[in-house]
C-alpha cells in the first residue's frame, strides 16, 4: 500500500499506483525509502528522496502538482 498524497493518510494498492502513474503524468512521485532500499528495488518514474533527508529538501518540491509518496517496499 502507498500513501495517496502528502497530507492525506489514505492508501492505494500497487495496481492503483500504476494506473495513477500512467494517467497522471503531472504528479510528482517520490520514494522516501533510504538509498539502499531504493537501489534494491524501485518503481520506474519514482524519484528517491530519503526520509532522513526530506526535511532539508522538501522546500524544493513543486507546490502546483500533487505529490505521491511511496514509503515502503511493495
Amino acid at each position: 500500500m502507498f500513501l495517496r498524497s502528502v497530507g492525506d493518510s489514505s492508501e492505494i494498492t500497487t495496481v492503483e499506483l500504476a494506473e495513477k502513474m500512467t494517467a497522471d503524468t503531472d504528479a510528482v512521485y517520490i520514494d522516501v525509502r533510504e538509498v539502499g532500499e531504493f537501489a534494491d528495488s524501485s518503481i520506474a518514474g519514482m524519484v528517491n528522496m530519503p526520509l532522513s533527508k526530506l526535511a532539508t529538501i522538501y522546500i524544493d518540491l513543486p507546490r502546483e502538482h500533487e505529490i505521491v509518496v511511496i514509503c515502503r517496499k511493495w
